[in-house]
């Protein structure tokens, strides 16, 4: 079945920037970088889209047209032309994922191991230069730009913090070495292409993480900056924490004999959705307060707080006095509709025994 323009371009729209429409036009390598990247290079490819969308449906659909100008492309080029497009692309992708792994390395780890980045960065650049280089109908060999990401990293600049230079010489081998596509691989079951961009993006979330965590930090309120990873060991080490851990595995216990159902239940009913136990918390009233009570406890206190009574902080007690009112809307709205229930209820249930009998 033929891919859909507009449905790609509905895709472009609503979920471009996470590669969606690509995805959906099997072209998963440039799916990943506009994820990876922030919609392709922060917006910069999502925007380019809008008048590329139609050449990537012709190539997914291998339309007449499209393979007769591709067939004629190969006989008249021996290698694909150059594109300064997809170069500028290698260049961007190879430094973002090249300063990801640096940045994702700690500096007190880095000082002491300086082979760590110079294993790791050539690397992440090659990888990235590589995945722009297979977009589409070409293709190149990731084996000599990996071994001109640590030539140049290794012999001339001993250097792996030097990203933009691996990334240049990268993408100018990855040039070199550019052909055509001439066989359409294999097309994979989506399970399997989900399973693929899921292992890449795991990847990535945890360079992220790392980077995160050993150069993000927080601030006390005493002026103390304390690094984020500090942070959220600390939390996991708290009572806070020891708390939840307790509360989720009451719950499961609890779920186990009791059921889901009875236990979600009682959570949506902890969180107050309609505003009742806050309602009664405001007018200082407990949950079993008659309809009575709760007007007579309202107009005590719209009176103790109106706001003529209080000329000095006028602003405060009209928010009080707000408040109060909303809180006695909400009880009054609440118990006038719990009654209607029940007296439809006690009807139905005298119409079942008159029928009956």
């Amino acid at each position: 079945m033929g891919k859909s323009l507009i449905l790609t371009y509905i895709l472009w729209l609503f979920g471009g920037g996470l590669g969606l429409h690509h995805f959906y036009l099997g072209r998963d390598r440039q799916a990943f970088v506009w994820w990876s990247t922030f919609a392709g290079g922060f917006g910069l490819g999502w925007i380019r889209d809008i008048w590329r969308i139609p050449e990537y449906v012709a190539d997914a659909n291998e339309s007449v047209e499209y393979m007769r100008h591709l067939v004629e492309s190969m006989r008249f080029y021996k290698t694909p032309p150059f594109s300064g497009v997809r170069f500028a692309g290698q260049l961007f992708v190879g430094s973002f994922f090249g300063y990801l792994a640096l940045l994702a390395v700690p500096e007190e780890i880095a000082e002491g191991n300086s082979y760590i980045r110079m294993l790791l960065i050539p690397a992440a650049v090659a990888i990235g230069v590589d995945i722009v280089a297979n977009i589409g109908r070409q293709t190149t060999s990731f084996k000599y730009t990996l071994v001109a990401g640590y030539a140049i990293c290794f012999l001339v600049l001993a250097d792996p913090n030097s990203v933009v230079h691996i990334a240049v010489l990268c993408s100018i081998v990855s040039q070199y070495f550019r052909t055509y596509r001439r066989v359409s691989p294999k097309k994979r079951h989506v399970c399997v292409r989900i399973t693929i961009l899921g292992a890449g993006g795991t990847v990535i979330i945890l360079m992220w993480m790392l980077f995160l965590g050993n150069n993000a930090s927080i601030t006390t309120a005493d002026g103390e900056t304390i690094k984020l990873r500090d942070a959220v060991q600390h939390f996991f080490n708290s009572p806070a924490w020891r708390e939840l851990k307790n509360t989720v595995y009451k719950i499961y216990q609890r779920a186990r004999t009791e059921g889901w159902e009875r236990v979600y239940d009682e959570f949506v009913e902890a969180l107050d959705p309609r505003g009742e136990k806050n309602a009664y918390k405001v007018l200082d009233l407990d949950g079993n307060a008659t309809q009575d009570q709760i007007t007579k406890k309202y107009r005590k206190l719209a009176k103790e707080w109106h706001p003529d009574r209080h000329p000095k902080s006028k602003e405060e007690a009209q928010a009080k006095f707000i408040e109060i009112q909303q809180a006695y809307e909400t009880l009054s709205n609440i118990k006038l509709e719990r009654a209607r229930r029940n007296k439809q209820s006690r009807d139905t249930t005298s119409s079942s025994f008159k029928n009956v009998g």
